[in-house]
């Protein structure tokens, strides 16, 4: 919606560019937080002494499976 505004002279290009700001940070903010949570995963499997099975790596690498 700001990008198709933006392209017709409504919205100033300061504006503009702190939504796409914004945006990218929250992107790389979620990036680091996922990245976070599989390596406590991982690092509890270790603490717990459990060995992490093949659904595990598949859940760690796409997100999705078993979880």
């Amino acid at each position: 919606m700001r990008r198709r505004n933006y392209s017709f002279g409504k919205v100033p290009p300061n504006d503009y560019i702190q939504v796409v700001n914004a945006f990218d940070t929250n992107r790389l903010n979620k990036m680091a937080r996922v990245s976070c949570h599989k390596k406590l995963f991982v690092e509890w499997s270790r603490l717990a002494d459990r060995l992490v099975r093949s659904a595990d790596i598949r859940w760690l690498q796409t997100g999705k499976g078993s979880k």
